[in-house]
């Protein structure tokens, strides 16, 4: 495991080794409890992201606001939960989406981010004003998480870490 992630920050000495793996690990418990097919599959979804060190709110609608724990003030991001049937290929390649939809959606809530995930796929989208600056996407997350590939969820890891400290101003 290499603490240096050129492709997306730079070199990140601050992020302890330990923390990193311990927040993958948990996350793969909570996996290997939650099946996609039940019911409460959105409670999985929500708990991912507090795992990440985020407050949710609207756990039980596909859209869900994203803020920094502790603070139902600080937006972050929405995130988009789509039903794990669904064809993320079609759903997310969609070129009406990420062109008009996402960046209402992401003016309309005042956050330069939105999540699209549901639970074995995900896409991070950031936007400055209407317009998409960045797609981070991990068609394997599911995997990522099974397998405990630390390379690649560290890459997860650090975009969360930048969502939250990010200011939305």
């Amino acid at each position: 495991f290499s603490l240096f992630c050129p492709l997306l920050f730079g070199p990140i000495l601050g992020d302890p080794y330990q923390e990193i793996t311990n927040i993958l690990r948990t996350i793969k418990e909570y996996r290997d409890y939650f099946d996609p097919e039940s019911p409460n599959w959105r409670e999985y979804i929500a708990t991912l992201f507090q795992i990440f060190g985020f407050s949710t709110k609207n756990e039980e609608t596909v859209l869900m606001e994203l803020h920094l724990m502790g603070s139902n003030d600080n937006l972050r991001a929405i995130a988009w939960n789509i039903c794990p049937g669904d064809d993320p290929d079609n759903m997310w390649s969609s070129t009406a989406f990420e062109k008009k939809v996402f960046p209402y959606m992401a003016e309309s809530f005042n956050t330069q981010w939105i999540v699209v995930t549901n639970g074995l796929y995900l896409k991070i989208i950031r936007f400055k004003g209407n317009k998409k600056v960045r797609v981070f996407f991990w068609q394997d997350f599911d995997a990522i998480v099974h397998q405990e590939q630390l390379d690649t969820f560290y890459q997860i890891y650090k975009v969360f870490s930048l969502i939250k400290s990010e200011s939305n101003q």
